[in-house]
């Protein structure tokens, strides 16, 4: 059962968060439309619904969640519309967790600013996401090669906070939403090909092994993708085992396709498809595929036998 509907439907989600200290925050939900705008009907509260006691799955997972965000100036709608959403992506997310729910947040410009590290206090998560703005930014690469790296190692480029690896716990649905416009260039706003993009792929391959799955959505700035930044954020959503999908300049959309990203983590019905791009199966959001000029399969065992227009992911996979 979806917790969000993006139909004309407008629900109020009351649910109780346990937050670390042992004390609970009553947390209305509010669910967003597709723009990830903020909908609620005053007075309206149903109960959670836990995924286990409507079929859906046997049990429960807990969930491990990072946003991490390119902050630059360019990113302002995207941020936006995760903020309008954030209530109701919460409150999927500590729905399918069970109340067993860890969030945090980073940000990157051409360095690394960890606000909130993985935390059971969701108002803290909150507050942290709420005190991004965007703003800045030199040169079209960003960092988030290296904020993928302090995910899972140690980044060079980190400027403030810091994450422990050792925070994702074994057992549980850990997944990174990242979201940026930009191709990844490290810690020095420069991208060159056999490079960073070699980096980036190292960087998903350390998330990989630590179980995390990246959700990577690309924030388009013209309405065909860049296809070497498109390359490098399907391979971070392929190696991870996540889901990659693009939403429009002005970042409608955004706290959407975090919801599905959470739900096909958590084994929830979420609305995805398997895409063929150059004999390489990518897991996208239902829509994104022909848009990608890729072939629907029902199983990756195909994608060797299907034939798509020519993209740059293959290119980029060859220097790994």
């Amino acid at each position: 059962m979806h917790i969000r509907d993006i139909s004309t439907i407008l629900v109020t989600l009351l649910l109780t968060l346990t937050l670390g200290a042992g004390s609970a925050l009553a947390f209305e939900a509010i669910h967003s439309n597709e723009a990830g705008e903020a909908l609620a009907t005053p007075g309206v509260a149903l109960s959670p619904i836990i995924p286990f006691t409507d079929g859906l799955r046997d049990s429960c997972d807990c969930i491990d969640l990072m946003f991490v965000l390119d902050s630059t100036g360019s990113m302002g709608g995207a941020i936006n519309n995760v903020k309008a959403g954030l209530a109701s992506i919460l409150a999927l997310a500590d729905t399918w967790a069970c109340g067993d729910l860890q969030a945090g947040v980073a940000i990157f410009y051409d360095d690394v600013h960890v606000l909130q590290s993985l935390t059971m206090n969701l108002g803290d998560v909150t507050a942290a996401l709420n005190s991004v703005s965007a703003s800045g930014g030199n040169g079209w690469p960003e960092a988030s090669d290296e904020a993928l790296r302090e995910l899972g190692t140690a980044s060079a480029c980190l400027t403030t906070g810091d994450f422990d690896p050792a925070a994702w716990r074994p057992n549980c649905c850990k997944i990174a939403i990242l979201v940026t416009d930009a191709t990844p260039g490290g810690c020095d706003d420069t991208f060159i090909t056999g490079t960073d993009d070699v980096n980036a792929h190292q960087r998903a391959l350390d998330l990989a092994g630590l179980g995390v799955q990246v959700g990577a959505i690309y924030v388009l700035s013209e309405v065909v993708p860049d296809p070497v930044t498109a390359a490098i954020m399907q391979d971070y959503a392929t190696t991870t085992g996540g889901v990659y999908t693009t939403v429009p300049h002005d970042g409608s959309g955004t706290a959407a396709s975090i919801e599905q990203m959470i739900l096909d983590c958590a084994g929830g019905p979420a609305d995805t498809e398997l895409c063929c791009v150059d004999e390489n199966c990518i897991t996208v959001l239902q829509g994104q595929c022909d848009a990608m000029g890729g072939t629907l399969v029902t199983d990756c065992n195909d994608c060797g036998s299907v034939a798509t227009e020519s993209s740059s992911f293959s290119t980029i996979k060859t220097l790994y």
